[in-house]
């Protein structure tokens, strides 16, 4: 027996890591214990250490998988996912069936007792009716008790069953509320978090303007940037008086709004967006709609929030949306449909109102690096200096730094002193390049920002 395992703290933790690593990889209980037995350890030490190891890594994982299960992920890509952290595939499967298998379960149990319960309920309505009537009948010679003892034996019983139901359909209802409350948590945690919360770092945000460069190719851009490497997904509703943008984004704008790309046409566009046929990247990539305020009001603003929001659009970008109209009004019917709201700095912003903005903000905070509009050359010397500064005030949100990234160069130095940065003008320019083969320049155009 080896004595100086169990009083080594360290050796112990060593041991538990090797008992979870080879559960991961689909070991059996047998053949952990059998695999870490090579130093004549205690057995009775050694199984507890493995037992710890099996329980707290099956538990890890089954709540990773829940996660993954509340974000509405079929069964085959939530197994995908998690072995790239290099588990098991038999593991997995086990364990996600086990997940599916349960909840229905609690599902149809809650169900079949709710039945049960309601039809026990009503059988012993008619039951005291029925010795009420029986009461009624022979009430003067006291008969009732010659035919009424069934009955009421009969009415016993039925509450005997009631109570046995009413106590399984309790126990079932708080699994399926405790499940339930556990998958709203995570349904509530936009995409944005999730990425954010999974990448700190380098997080490329693309911009595209809807219906451009043709009225059909928003959905080929989102699949194709998706599939290319973007974390984030920026859409632009064109408009005909855009404040922020320059040159390029201005063009490409009134392409689309010449194309016939209206709020409508996008959002019947959007329907497409989180499918069963899309791939697990499409489906889990956040998608954020930028514009301007008056098209959205003639549109309806909580009409615009209800219907993006149902088509899994994540946040909105308005950059003529005033703080003070936010905040008394727009902000709440944000709140209502779940989506995010990212407010814009400027180099020329002063501190307070930066922490007015990022605590407004959710999703991240969008950092222009200048007054300029998107798409100018800029002193990037200068913009480092603005973005320490914002990187200093230790701000809640993420930041995401805009205009003026343009290659990789750019990207990296924008990435120094916040968590990425967002890239439009020079994508649109290159989709203009070959406006019938998105597809490839897309791939073409982000291997030049990533690799």
């Amino acid at each position: 027996m080896n004595n100086d395992i169990e009083n080594s703290a360290q050796d112990r933790l060593d041991l538990y890591i090797r008992a979870v690593n080879l559960f991961n990889k689909g070991y059996s209980h047998p053949q952990i214990v059998k695999a870490l037995n090579e130093d004549n350890i205690n057995q009775t030490f050694l199984i507890s250490i493995v037992d710890k190891a099996m329980k707290e890594s099956w538990n890890k994982l089954y709540a990773s998988a829940i996660r993954l299960f509340a974000l509405n992920w079929r069964r085959d890509e939530i197994i995908l996912e998690l072995s790239k952290k290099e588990n098991d595939n038999g593991v997995l499967e086990i364990l996600v069936d086990d997940l599916y298998n349960r909840k229905i379960d609690y599902i149809d149990e809650l169900s079949n007792a709710e039945r049960k319960r309601n039809n026990i309920l009503k059988w012993i309505r008619y039951s005291f009716y029925i010795i009420v009537i029986v009461m009624l009948f022979n009430r003067k010679d006291l008969t009732f008790f010659n035919y009424g003892s069934a009955l009421l034996i009969m009415a016993a019983v039925f509450i005997l069953l009631s109570f046995f139901y009413a106590v399984k359909l309790n126990k079932n209802y708080k699994r399926v509320i405790d499940f339930e409350r556990l998958k709203s948590q995570v349904i509530n945690m936009s995409r944005l978090k999730i990425l954010f919360n999974h990448k700190k770092e380098k997080v490329l945000n693309v911009y595209c303007t809807a219906g451009y460069p043709n009225l059909n190719s928003t959905m080929e851009v989102i699949h194709a940037l998706a599939a290319n490497g973007a974390d984030l997904i920026e859409l632009g509703m064109p408009y005909s008086d855009p404040l922020a943008d320059g040159e390029t984004i201005q063009e490409s704008s009134a392409v689309a709004l010449q194309n016939g790309m209206t709020i409508q046409v996008l959002f019947d566009q959007l329907k497409q967006l989180r499918t069963d046929n899309n791939s697990d990247k499409i489906n889990a990539v956040p998608v954020i709609l930028m514009g301007y305020l008056n098209p959205i009001l003639q549109y309806g603003f909580e009409r615009f929030c209800s219907t993006a929001a149902s088509l899994g659009v994540d946040g909105l970008i308005l950059p003529d949306l005033p703080e003070h109209e936010f905040e008394q009004e727009y902000g709440a019917i944000i709140k209502k449909y779940g989506l995010d709201f990212i407010f814009l700095v400027t180099p020329e912003t002063s501190d307070d109102r930066i922490r007015v903005l990022d605590k407004l903000s959710s999703g991240f905070l969008y950092a222009v690096s200048s007054s300029a509009t998107t798409g100018s050359d800029k002193d990037f010397d200068a913009v480092e200096l603005y973005l320490k500064k914002l990187q200093d005030m230790n701000l809640t949100n993420p930041v995401l730094v805009g205009f003026g990234i343009k290659d990789k160069h750019t990207f990296e130095s924008a990435c120094k002193y916040a968590n990425g940065a967002i890239i439009g003008t020079a994508y649109i320019k290159a989709l203009a390049k070959n406006e019938n083969n998105i597809a490839i320049e897309t791939k073409q155009f982000l291997k030049t920002i990533l690799d």
